[in-house]
């Protein structure tokens, strides 16, 4: 005897109010909560202006996907794994799939990045606490490399059609790192739209790659703190109320006219009251008056920045920066490597 139809659908659903399918979630958790995920996410990601309050709480609702994504979802639905059986009553502060996955789109680019420095933190202080990358001292592979991932909504920030015809993308940057004792650790994420060019990016995304990688793999975590940010706006970190001295090393000609850098100067003066000292090295041109025998790379440095329409300030323009400005220059190094670079040594001119 047999059966004579087929079922339509067959289905399996774990609702046992008394038992746990994913209890190897518990020390995954007390692990991210001792390396402070939650009061990452709280200081650094703010979704203001959200819809609907689908900003709030945003501690709870990205320890929720992060639980989610450990126990297998591989989507927003899935994360209703998380309320399974008694998986309330031994995790707090559960979100349901509908109200993460208006989180989740609530993000711009912009509330990206904040995770992207959420997770680089989050990344040094799981080495702290863990044998996160064995043999690194000896030997480490970073590997940078791009992928395109499909995504369905038209609306969705950067999606568009790129390589693949017909296809809407996102196409991010990848860093991971591991040691030929250790498994691939993401190191670092750089979201971007479909159409990016694979290189888009790639330098600066290399360098704070390397970066985090170093801080973590020598135990700098309590010491170093990696920032992206706006260096015109360091008076909006709270990382910088109590620093006594900054370092600038070959950006300043970045900022330039004359009239910018007096102010930008007067601003360090005022928004970082405990400033003392202040370190400037930059590359600077050579005077108009003295052409002969120039270095290779004065040419070169100089002719570069001058198809780009970037100006580069003589040291006496430098000096008057600092006197207008309020800060003293109290000795100039000067090295020849970079040919005509000079590191400023400056106090501010008030003696505070």
């Amino acid at each position: 005897m047999q059966v004579s139809h087929t079922p339509a659908a067959v289905s399996a659903v774990f609702d046992d109010p008394n038992l746990i399918a994913h209890a190897g979630l518990i020390p995954v958790m007390r692990l991210a909560e001792r390396c402070g995920l939650s009061h990452l996410v709280t200081q650094k990601v703010k979704l203001t202006g959200a819809r609907n309050g689908a900003g709030a709480s945003a501690d709870a609702k990205v320890t929720s996907i992060v639980a989610g994504m450990a126990a297998g979802a591989d989507s927003i639905d899935d994360l209703n794994v998380l309320r399974h059986g008694a998986m309330p009553t031994l995790f707090g502060g559960i979100r349901a799939p509908s109200t993460l996955g208006a989180f989740l789109r609530a993000f711009t680019h912009g509330h990206a990045l904040q995770l992207h420095a959420v997770h680089r933190r989050f990344l040094t202080a799981l080495a702290a606490h863990t044998t996160l990358l064995p043999g690194s001292g000896e030997k480490a592979f970073i590997d940078v490399d791009s992928t395109h991932k499909r995504v369905y909504g038209r609306a969705k920030q950067g999606a568009e059609y790129g390589r693949f015809k017909g296809i809407r993308t996102l196409h991010p940057l990848l860093a991971t790192a591991c040691t030929p004792q250790s498994r691939p650790v993401i190191a670092t994420v750089r979201m971007r739209r479909g159409k990016a060019a694979d290189s888009r990016g790639a330098p600066k995304f290399v360098s704070e790659a390397l970066t985090t990688a170093a801080v973590a793999e020598n135990g700098l975590q309590d010491r170093v703190t990696l920032i992206q940010g706006d260096a015109r706006k360091l008076g909006d970190y709270p990382e910088f109320k109590d620093m006594e001295l900054m370092a600038s090393f070959l950006m300043g000609h970045d900022f330039w006219p004359w009239e910018n850098y007096v102010e930008l100067f007067r601003q360090f003066r005022t928004q970082l009251p405990n400033l003392k000292h202040f370190l400037l090295c930059d590359t600077h041109r050579h005077p108009d008056d003295a052409t002969a025998d120039l270095p290779l790379f004065t040419m070169g440095f100089e002719t570069a920045h001058a198809l780009m329409g970037q100006y580069i300030p003589t040291r006496p323009e430098w000096e008057s920066v600092f006197e207008e400005s309020g800060w003293k220059c109290v000795r100039q190094h000067a090295y020849s490597t970079p040919a005509n670079t000079v590191i400023f040594q400056l106090e501010r001119a008030d003696g505070a």
